[in-house]
């Protein structure tokens, strides 16, 4: 299997074996990977250049966008459930034996640990973070269209000071809730073995 039918069957397999939760999710990220990021980069590419749109509005639009890959593990953990993890396996998704074996210990972490087969605490903080980083891109804009006529050249830098402790605070936060994924103990002293065999 290549690596675009691999890429492929991953959607279809959290859209048929999730919940709800899992599609809403499933849809948010399809909807900001492939629409939103090529839309503005293509509105930029086809309109923006013809309005002269200052750098301080680009730069501080781009700090609020790349907050996605800050919260990508949190948002995209958040997709699977311990039957999608299941029927990944089942169908021989994996392309390492490393990787096959991390995520059989994944799956029964979720079977003997989970909260209806989810990572406990995942699902409620991926919609909060969602929430946040839709605000951040808002509020990037806010900063472009408002702000910018006041402070200027400095714009981008006011934006990043009031936007990276909210990222910084919500990674910490992201380890705090689901710190299983991030190779530390959970509550009960349970750890991924597999995945994070290499860390202290």
């Amino acid at each position: 299997m290549n690596r675009l039918q691999r890429f492929l069957r991953l959607h279809v397999v959290v859209w048929r074996f999730g919940g709800e939760p899992e599609r809403i999710l499933l849809i948010l990220m399809c909807a900001t990977v492939y629409l939103l990021f090529p839309g503005i980069a293509i509105w930029l590419w086809l309109i923006g250049r013809t309005l002269s749109i200052p750098l301080e509005d680009l730069v501080t639009l781009s700090l609020s966008l790349a907050d996605f890959f800050v919260f990508f593990f949190a948002l995209a953990i958040a997709l699977f459930t311990k039957d999608s993890v299941g029927e990944l396996l089942r169908l021989g998704q994996f392309p390492t034996p490393a990787h096959e074996a991390a995520t059989r210990e994944y799956l029964e972490y979720l079977q003997n640990h989970g909260t209806h087969g989810r990572l406990p605490g995942a699902t409620r903080w991926a919609f909060e973070l969602w929430a946040v980083f839709y605000g951040l891109v808002l509020l990037g804009v806010a900063f472009g269209l408002w702000v910018l006529p006041f402070l200027g050249h400095v714009t981008p830098l006011v934006f990043l000071a009031i936007n990276a402790p909210i990222v910084l605070g919500c990674w910490r936060l992201s380890v705090k809730r689901t710190p299983i994924i991030y190779g530390r103990p959970d509550a009960e002293g349970n750890r991924l073995w597999e995945k994070f065999a290499r860390r202290p």
